[in-house]
């Protein structure tokens, strides 16, 4: 099926149809350039069009998935993905670093009761250890 029909009954988008068209336009012209090189390497009527043509039509292929790594298309394509997928990560980082903020000030105020507690029970223990000593104290003295 033919790409502008595609396009018009939706199974394209403009984008992918751009790059089809894109994409024929580039191998028709590398498969006339093969045609004609090759129809001067081989003048063979029509045989060295032919073989030309399906060598510079495989070049141009081999070209766009080797070296461009299926083309600047899914370049784009993937772009387009990370940034769709991003609006849906992004609130869950935010809700992320939120709750990793709240439990480094949480745990930086469990660290300071923990000390403030220690810092209590001792000077308690201490305070307990005086009277414990003074009450032992009287007692000799008796």
């Amino acid at each position: 099926m033919s790409q502008p029909v595609k396009l018009v009954k939706g199974e394209v988008s403009y984008d992918d149809f751009m790059y089809n068209i894109l994409g024929n336009t580039f191998e028709a012209a590398a498969s006339g350039a093969g045609a004609a090189i090759g129809q001067v390497l081989i003048p063979v009527p029509v045989v060295g069009a032919i073989i030309g043509s399906i060598v510079s039509t495989t070049v141009l292929r081999i070209i766009k998935e080797k070296l461009l790594g299926g083309g600047y298309y899914k370049l784009v394509n993937d772009a387009k993905y990370e940034a769709d997928f991003a609006g849906y990560y992004r609130p869950l980082v935010s809700a992320f670093y939120c709750c990793a903020n709240e439990y480094d000030l949480c745990s930086r105020y469990c660290d300071y009761y923990r000390q403030e507690i220690g810092n209590t029970h001792n000077e308690t223990s201490n305070t307990l250890d005086n009277a414990e000593s003074r009450i032992n104290n009287l007692k000799n003295n008796i």
